[in-house]
């Protein structure tokens, strides 16, 4: 009975990985001003609990991108932001009491434009929190508008 309560255990830890690492964003090329609702993981927690009380200007935070082709990452300098307004690498927490490890991350738009179908923005450095990569997937498909509000993971058609 301990055998397979690991077994199952160690299978459902396997089973989130695939779920957590294997979500993309998809997002048309070109699109403007998306603003993403971003889950920030405490690394002390043992039930997968939300970091709460990171601002943008948090000791040790830093969000960098790349895209396929580029011969090194890009750094986004993060800012403050308002809930809801678009603010190029604006940062900031949306609840910490009713949503904790919700924030809200406003990405540069030169992320979105042509010349790539792909690219990855990554999150990290505050201390215990988990790093958060996020994997863009850019498609041509629609025509973009000019503000876009989506939460991780989604998709965008």
């Amino acid at each position: 009975m301990k055998k397979i309560m690991i077994i199952m255990t160690i299978s459902l830890i396997f089973i989130f990985i695939s779920i957590v690492y294997a979500a993309k964003i998809n997002i048309k090329k070109g699109q403007t001003n998306v603003i993403l609702d971003v889950f920030i993981s405490n690394s002390l927690s043992t039930t997968g609990g939300g970091l709460t009380g990171l601002t943008y200007n948090s000791s040790g935070l830093t969000a960098y991108y790349i895209r396929p082709g580029q011969t090194s990452d890009t750094a986004i300098p993060l800012v403050s932001t308002t809930i809801g307004t678009y603010t190029s690498g604006g940062f900031v927490e949306i609840d910490s009491v009713h949503l904790p490890g919700l924030y809200e991350f406003d990405p540069p738009n030169a992320i979105f434009s042509e010349g790539s179908n792909s690219a990855v923005i990554f999150l990290n450095g505050a201390i215990n929190m988990v790093p958060l990569p996020m994997e863009l997937q850019l498609y041509d498909i629609g025509t973009p508008s000019s503000t876009i509000v989506i939460g991780v993971p989604t998709n965008i058609y």
